[in-house]
């Protein structure tokens, strides 16, 4: 399993209000989060974050985030609001071209915030592995490729 690397950053929380008075598009997704696991600490993604050539930002929120955790993605937006596209290109964020389908280019990152104490996937990750969490992910996807596989066995036909 490709581990991620994650950088840690400390924000301020901050209110929807606050980013409305700069002109930041902030936009619902209703999906689930997808959890993973570095140094012991569960993580679960919360936004996507991106930011168009032409001064545009638009950060897109998971809707399964608790009120702690929007305060987190709200001052993570901000803060990149007031960096603007320098952040983006020290940070080497994915670039997004300009397309026929897309008339503007720009740049998107995807954020994780830590998973509060309630989360039940984090409850449950840390009761079965206690402080290796990350074990307990490679060996979930070891075990599913091992079925898929097996499933994939009966169903081919010669």
């Amino acid at each position: 399993m490709a581990r991620m690397s994650l950088t840690v950053v400390a924000v301020r929380r901050s209110e929807p209000s606050d980013l409305s008075q700069f002109g930041i598009t902030v936009k619902q997704r209703n999906e689930s989060p997808t959890y993973t696991a570095e140094d012991g600490v569960v993580w679960k993604s919360a936004c996507l974050i991106y930011v168009w050539d032409d001064g545009r930002m638009t950060v897109v929120v998971l809707t399964a985030l608790t009120e702690r955790e929007l305060g987190v993605v709200y001052g993570l937006a901000e803060d990149v609001f007031s960096a603007g596209v320098a952040k983006c290109k020290y940070e080497k964020w994915t670039r997004l071209r300009k397309t026929n389908r897309r008339r503007i280019g720009g740049y998107r990152v995807h954020y994780y915030v830590r998973a509060d104490d309630a989360d039940p996937h984090k409850k449950w990750m840390s009761a079965a592995m206690g402080d290796e969490p990350e074990k307990l992910l490679s060996t979930l996807k070891e075990s599913v490729d091992t079925e898929v596989s097996e499933q994939d066995r009966g169903t081919v036909q010669h």
